[in-house]
């Protein structure tokens, strides 16, 4: 009799459509057919039955869709600034795209079948362990929320990594990367009470990994985005990503994977390890990304690329024949080989000419044209700030100690100094337009930002605060020489270069790097030649050094025995000497005379940005912190 009743009861529910079964509901299906069941025929749907059938959570469902819809807004909201070419998901084989292509195929990008996800795990959360390290006990479904964010936050700008389809097992087998994207995710949210203990465990795990040589190529990928994704320290001196790279560079080249073929070296990598594992794809994109991160970085510091040799430049232009590479991220390539070659030339000439420049400059350009179908906002940010080192690099090496009012203009000076300042003015433009619509995105996801732009690799603030600089050295530099500046242009520009630095509250590295500014904004002008060169011997890159040099001065860094006094007397002595305080009595002064208050520098602010009152920040006279703590 029960077993009666219990096939009974498994005919009904197998007769029931999907949708009834769905929603827990009676279905008059058998009843009706072969028309559909009431509740389908009143909706309109498929009514249909499906044995293998198995419910979904409607919470996940909804999930999915509002994951979805924050996707697209922020297509749209990216096409708005480089509204020439789709953005995030749109291209198939898009590197920058959400969905990305399968890395196992390396004959070609595209997928006949559309996109793939990149995390397809299907583990269940509810039957998946916690994952321990150390103290550290993450829940399954933690994991899963920050693998989706990294995904639509961080993948794109790291698109090198294969699709993960089991959690429990790539944890297993790759402990050091799941660790690295746990931290990365963690990183961008200021709110979480775990961040700290999890940043700790994850420096242990990394010495621990890297007190050996590093032979797994994931592993390789988790230093590589410990470089993109820098942990949040008090200040950039103390940013270990060059150190980090140098390790990495080192452990490609001697795992090989800039190599045509696979060489095992006996007894030097185990089987596990062997690279065969792994599509010539993949490991292509890998190197590529390396190379890429030692342009970015060396730029940023005044290094010469490590990876800038006639064998390395010649291996990139090689992988970069390989279709399988997105073109979208080729052009971002060619821009840094461009960027490379004149960091050598720069370095092998006694001096850099305007006609290097120049054809540096028009190169730059042909990049682009080369790519237009493929351009991305990406390629353009690495383009302008490629175009900022160039023209930044010319003007230093032709303007010598500084111009004055009777020092004959050449042509070529002034042409250079309004190059790199309009330049300065897009770039300050695009990120800060940037800024805007992620930090919305973010906030209509119910997060708080840990920086202006989440998501996005530290060196997009990096070269939003070189430009900055530029500009106020150009300015400083052509107001002192009486050469015509476009101040209006000039002043909305670090108007935003300020706010992009002061959105997030929690983000001292852009705190401190906005107060840097301000101290600079405050001072250049005044009659004389402001922006002196503390140091010269970092190309592009001397300029911040100075600028945050010249910002201690200011603050009385000159007394502080931790830094070079006999440099600051010499400065101060060379730039004032007939002004006993040195340029800690500028400041004092107030804003008496400033050039930025007579043009109304600050009419068209919200806040008093110039609030320049003695005690207006906390921890001193300004409150910056050490000089040297800059974006």
């Amino acid at each position: 009799m029960l077993g009666a009743e219990m096939q009974a009861s498994k005919s009904s529910r197998a007769s029931s459509c999907v949708h009834c079964r769905q929603v827990k509901l009676k279905c008059d299906r058998r009843e009706r057919y072969p028309s559909p069941c009431s509740r389908c025929a009143s909706t309109g749907a498929d009514c249909r039955t499906d044995p293998a059938f198995k419910r979904f959570s409607s919470r996940t469902r909804v999930k999915e869709l509002e994951k979805e819809i924050e996707r697209l807004q922020r297509n749209q909201s990216l096409e708005q600034i480089v509204p020439a070419r789709p953005m995030l998901g749109e291209s198939q084989n898009s590197y920058v795209g959400s969905a990305v292509p399968s890395l196992s195929d390396d004959n070609s990008p595209n997928q006949a079948n559309g996109p793939t996800w990149w995390f397809q795990a299907h583990d269940d959360p509810l039957q998946t362990p916690p994952f321990q390290l150390n103290d550290i006990s993450l829940p399954a479904y933690e994991a899963v929320s920050s693998f989706h964010e990294f995904e639509e936050l961080y993948l794109p700008h790291f698109a090198i990594l294969e699709p993960i389809t089991s959690l429990r097992e790539f944890a297993q087998q790759n402990e050091l990367l799941f660790w690295a994207i746990i931290a990365v995710v963690s990183r961008g949210k200021p709110n979480n009470p775990q961040h700290a203990a999890l940043q700790t465990a994850f420096d242990q795990l990394l010495g621990r990994v890297c007190c050996e040589a590093i032979q797994s190529l994931t592993d390789l990928q988790a230093l590589l985005l410990t470089c993109v994704y820098p942990p949040r320290l008090r200040g950039s001196e103390r940013d270990p990503s060059w150190m980090r790279l140098g390790m990495a560079i080192n452990t490609a080249r001697q795992i090989g994977i800039d190599k045509q073929q696979d060489e095992v070296l006996f007894g030097a990598r185990k089987a596990r390890y062997c690279l065969s594992r792994y599509s010539r794809r993949i490991l292509k994109l890998t190197f590529l990304k390396i190379f890429e991160i030692d342009i970015q970085l060396s730029s940023w510091l005044g290094h010469t690329p490590t990876l800038a040799t006639a064998h390395h430049l010649r291996t990139v232009n090689m992988f970069l024949l390989d279709l399988s590479i997105p073109r979208e991220y080729a052009a971002t390539i060619e821009v840094h080989l461009v960027t490379a070659q004149y960091l050598v030339t720069e370095r092998d000439s006694i001096a850099v000419s305007i006609d290097t420049a120049r054809m540096s400059l028009a190169a730059l350009d042909m990049v682009k044209a080369k790519h237009a179908p493929a351009w991305t906002f990406q390629a353009g940010i690495a383009l302008l700030a490629a175009k900022l080192h160039v023209t930044v690099v010319g003007v230093l090496c032709l303007s010598g100690d500084g111009l004055d009012e009777t020092t004959p203009h050449a042509p070529p000076i002034v042409s250079l100094m309004q190059s790199a300042e309009d330049t300065a003015r897009l770039t300050i433009t695009l990120l800060s337009n940037l800024s805007d619509s992620q930090l919305e995105l973010v906030a209509a996801s119910g997060y708080h930002a840990a920086d202006p732009l989440p998501g996005y690799p530290k060196m997009y603030s990096c070269i939003g605060f070189l430009a900055a600089t530029v500009i106020i050295y150009c300015i400083d530099l052509m107001e002192n020489a009486a050469i015509p500046v476009q101040m209006g242009e000039a002043r909305n520009a670090l108007a935003k270069a300020y706010k992009l630095f002061t959105k997030c509250e929690g983000a001292t590295e852009h705190q401190r790097a906005a107060l840097n500014l301000d101290v600079a904004m405050k001072n250049i002008g005044r009659g004389r030649v402001w922006f002196r060169k503390m140091v010269r011997t970092r190309s592009a890159a001397s300029l911040v050094y100075s600028l945050i040099w010249l910002g201690g001065i200011a603050r009385g860094k000159q007394d502080d025995p931790e830094f070079s006094v006999e440099a600051a007397e010499r400065v101060c002595k060379e730039a004032w000497p007939s002004e006993g305080g040195g340029l800690g009595t500028v400041v004092e002064g107030g804003s008496e005379g400033a050039w930025w208050m007579d043009l109304g520098f600050c009419d068209d602010l919200t806040v008093d940005f110039f609030d320049f009152s003695p005690g207006a920040y906390e921890g001193g006279l300004l409150g910056l912190g050490p000089m040297n703590s800059h974006c």
